[in-house]
């Protein structure tokens, strides 16, 4: 509902069948667009530039990255959750890195 606090519960305590993220859904964050936007929000400054993505965009790659309206349409990105995906990537690519320059 409108109004209410969320909070990220990271610990094992509010988790069940954890699982280690497989390659392709962690590849899928690499297909988002970053984008430079002016906001059209009341209260934003009409004039700054912002970067991020766009929510409708994010959820045709991963649903799970995008939060939703009471209205089932794309609200807003979950930015916190691209980070797993990308520290996935991240380490993929420096275990090659090392593995190139060995």
């Amino acid at each position: 509902p409108q109004g209410d606090f969320k909070r990220s519960t990271s610990s094992i305590r509010f988790k069940t069948d954890v699982e280690t993220m497989d390659n392709d859904s962690a590849d899928a964050v690499l297909n988002l667009r970053p984008v430079s936007y002016k906001s059209l929000c009341s209260g934003d400054d009409k004039d700054k530039s912002h970067w991020g993505f766009i929510a409708e965009e994010v959820a045709e790659i991963d649903s799970r990255l995008v939060h939703f309206g009471p209205n089932g349409e794309a609200d807003g990105v979950q930015y916190a959750r691209i980070v797993a995906p990308l520290i996935s990537v991240i380490k993929r690519q420096e275990a090659r890195i090392t593995a190139l320059e060995s």
